[in-house]
């Protein structure tokens, strides 16, 4: 049984919950600073709340944005043993990666960026199997260990590739934020020009 606990339950730690709550060797704790999400999540899916019991933790997976990511690392480093795998999911990492690298030393430290997701935010946005036959990206190593191989495979992902950080937001920018800029050029004239009543399915 591999206990672990997710931080943060939008839609990636929401997702993440949903796909392993259905299997059978995983005990899952959940925190959020929303109390209405975590009360979804303890009452629909069956996780636990987590309350202080760091030593017993297998893998911390920290799903938040990349100055709560350093932060909650920071504030609770003390607390959590160093043989507990922590795992955050941000998608840019030039911004906080080296100095958490740094902070995290002494500590199993994988960085990684699920390449799923959702144009909408929040728990309600969140579902089973989003990480079915997706890529993942881990930063700044060549190999998993075997605990968090499991957790990959729990979660569905096809494909994992290994790369330093500097070529992920870069080979990103490409691939994802230039993408969704321009869709959101697209819409965005769609709303003022209303384009859609004589375009076709390509726009």
């Amino acid at each position: 049984m591999t206990n672990i606990l997710i931080v943060g339950l939008g839609v990636i730690g929401g997702s993440a919950l949903k796909t392993l709550s259905k299997a059978t060797n995983f005990k899952i704790y959940v925190s959020d600073i929303n109390k209405q999400t975590l009360k979804k999540a303890l009452k629909e899916e069956g996780a636990i709340k987590f309350t202080t019991e760091y030593d017993d933790l297998d893998i911390i997976v920290v799903c938040l944005e990349p100055l709560a990511t350093y932060t909650y690392f920071s504030t609770h480093l003390n607390l959590i043993n160093k043989k507990t795998i922590l795992v955050d999911v941000t998608g840019v990492k030039s911004s906080y990666y080296l100095k958490t690298k740094q902070l995290l030393s002494d500590n199993i430290y994988f960085s990684t960026h699920p390449m799923a997701g959702s144009e909408n935010g929040g728990y309600d946005y969140s579902k089973p199997n989003l990480f079915y036959d997706k890529n993942l990206i881990v930063i700044g190593k060549k190999i998993l260990n075997q605990k968090l191989h499991t957790l990959t495979v729990a979660l569905g992902f096809k494909n994992i590739t290994f790369m330093e950080y500097k070529k992920h937001d870069k080979l990103i920018s490409y691939l994802s934020t230039l993408p969704h800029a321009l869709a959101v050029s697209l819409l965005n004239i769609e709303e003022v020009r209303g384009y859609s009543k004589i375009s076709g399915d390509s726009f």
